[in-house]
């Protein structure tokens, strides 16, 4: 386990000859809790000692493994021996439990007269554990249930109440009865699943509720949307189950590979900003209503299909 802020020093790889001294060094601090859960922040920063004449180039990309990079930010400064150091900052985020990894970075440095070469850090392998773990890990028995003094003349009044209850749904229940049934009765018509996902994320999308800042209502409201859209295509109680459930049950219906990602994807990110406390911006957020009418275009029944049913 990756205890506060470990710093680790890594080798470094570079094409040419050069000395020691004066080549570029890499470093590499992790700072993490001492125990990873599901949705802790892990921070990882990347420093490269070199000399003034260095140009260092930093990936377009940067391959976070198994780990989702929330924020990148980079900076330059000189050193008392007058040397540059070009520094990366990376927050990282893990969806997933178990034994993860961050592959090696690879940071391109440009040297005079034209000679390039590459810095690398070390894999990093993590263990994530489940939320909400008991810190004792001691198995407790099972308490015996409590016992109370009971006073039968407590009781009456509630019985009192139950018969009421019971007499006003008895009154109810005949008085519907003798309703006018001759009167047309209003048609109820059934939507498809499909339909009324596209009208519940069009009224989302105009919500205004990111406008209000208000970013954890707007997931919890894109999940419901995606939860009742598969109860309703497939008769799965999404709504009732936890999200690992609902992508194992949903990996025994028809969806090919990439409805299926964009499924993990949805729910998985939705869960962050629900019970992880993870604030994306604006942007990030809306764009859930792009990916949740994706799905919904290519997992809806046909027409045909509907007709039949």
């Amino acid at each position: 386990m990756i205890g506060l802020a470990r710093s680790v020093l890594f080798a470094l790889i570079f094409s040419g000859t050069m000395v020691a001294q004066e080549g570029p060094l890499l470093s590499a601090i992790l700072s993490a809790p001492d125990t990873l859960r599901l949705g802790d922040r892990i921070t990882l920063t990347i420093s490269i000692n070199h000399d003034m004449a260095d140009h260092v180039v930093w990936p377009d990309t940067l391959d976070t493994g198994d780990f989702e990079l929330l924020d990148a930010s980079f900076a330059e400064h000189t050193t008392e021996e007058g040397r540059r150091v070009a520094e990366a900052t990376l927050e990282l985020v893990a969806f997933d439990l178990g034994d993860l990894g961050i592959p090696p970075i690879v940071v391109q440095v440009l040297r005079p007269g034209g000679t390039e070469g590459t810095v690398s850090t070390n894999p990093i392998n993590l263990t994530i554990e489940s939320a909400g773990l008991d810190e004792s890990g001691d198995i407790r028995s099972i308490k015996p249930p409590l016992g109370f003094a009971r006073n039968w003349w407590l009781t009456v009044p509630w019985v009192l109440l139950g018969l009421v209850f019971v007499a006003l749904a008895v009154w109810s229940y005949q008085r519907s009865r003798r309703k006018d049934y001759g009167a047309p009765q209003p048609t109820t018509t059934i939507q498809a699943a499909h339909v009324l996902a596209y009208e519940a994320l069009d009224l989302l999308e105009h919500s205004g509720l990111l406008d209000q800042g208000k970013v954890k209502q707007f997931h919890v409201e894109v999940s419901e949307i995606a939860r009742n859209y598969i109860n309703g295509r497939w008769r799965i109680n999404a709504i009732d189950m936890t999200t690992d459930d609902v992508l194992d049950v949903l990996t025994r219906v028809d969806l090919v590979p990439v409805d299926m990602e964009r499924f993990r994807d949805l729910l998985k990110r939705s869960d962050m900003v629900k019970f992880a406390k993870y604030r994306p911006n604006a942007e990030h957020s809306a764009a859930l209503i792009g990916l949740t009418r994706e799905i919904v275009d290519s997992t809806r029944d046909s027409d045909e299909r509907e007709a039949a049913a």
